[in-house]
């Protein structure tokens, strides 16, 4: 390998690298997003929302915690934004809002 090819690996490496953490930041927004919107449709119903770190391509996953007899209001609203409940446990629901919610959300702010 010459140094050239060399030098030239580095750069490719720093521009990708760049453009993952730049990816990142961007995912990081869509996140936030999410939980912005939960916390705002789940006002007066959630105790606790946190982002799952897992998401796939058909979107990101949030735990919510509900208040105590609030879980077939909030379950109501969900429904009305498209928001899939994947899972609930007592008063912990598993949810899952998809990409085209997040960019819906992320344009009207």
């Amino acid at each position: 390998m010459t140094t050239d090819s060399s030098a030239n690996l580095i750069e490719r490496l720093t521009k990708l690298e760049i453009e993952i953490a730049l990816l990142w930041e961007q995912i990081s927004k869509l996140k936030k997003a999410g939980i912005d919107f939960l916390s705002r449709l789940l006002d007066d119903e959630y105790h606790v929302i946190i982002q799952v770190d897992q998401m796939s391509k058909y979107g990101f996953i949030y735990d919510i915690g509900l208040r105590k007899g609030t879980k077939k209001k909030a379950k109501k609203k969900l429904k009305e934004h498209k928001i899939e409940i994947l899972d609930e446990t007592g008063n912990m629901l598993r949810v899952r809002i998809p990409c085209e919610v997040i960019d819906l959300i992320t344009i009207l702010e």
